[in-house]
């Protein structure tokens, strides 16, 4: 924070399971499993400590993220008397303050933009690894942006990454 730097988190938030679990389900729990590590962050209160700090889940998806926000928030209404947990801010809020998130290919979260967690999305291509969209990133682009005006579609392919980079 000190130095206006942001802080990520790749997709690996979680322990490789190559005995139990193949590949594909694998790469599928690697989106999911980052909800963890943002709990963790924002139930510990390191938002509350370091309020400007820019965490990012790079290449974790971003579909899941309104849900984990709005489970998140009723389970801190629920739960926080047990805790004597007391955060500055509902844990939704934190996902549009101080969370980013990227993905390649995701029309959920896409749909989900106007949602908590969504204002923070970034779309990436993970060129050249063998999750891009490359070479074909404009078609899959066009297609999950398909109705969607160039103003809703620059913060997502642009404005987000170069707020959370602090390029803009």
């Amino acid at each position: 924070v000190d130095h206006d730097m942001a802080v990520t988190i790749h997709l690996g938030a979680r322990i490789a399971r190559p005995g139990q679990f193949k590949f594909l389900p694998n790469m599928v729990m690697t989106k999911l499993c980052m909800a963890e590590p943002l709990a963790i962050l924002v139930f510990g209160g390191v938002f509350d400590r370091f309020p400007d700090l820019r965490f990012g889940a790079i290449e974790s998806g971003s579909g899941w993220v309104a849900f984990t926000a709005e489970y998140m928030d009723a389970i801190y209404d629920n739960q926080k008397h047990w805790l004597n947990l007391e955060l500055k801010r509902l844990p939704s809020e934190y996902f549009d303050h101080n969370i980013y998130t990227s993905f390649i290919r995701d029309r959920e979260g896409i749909r989900n933009r106007a949602l908590p967690g969504g204002s923070n999305m970034m779309w990436s291509t993970d060129y050249p690894h063998s999750e891009t969209s490359w070479p074909e990133s404009r078609e899959i682009l066009d297609w999950q942006f398909a109705g969607l005006t160039p103003e809703e579609i620059c913060p997502i392919v642009r404005d987000n990454a170069l707020r959370f980079y602090g390029l803009g």
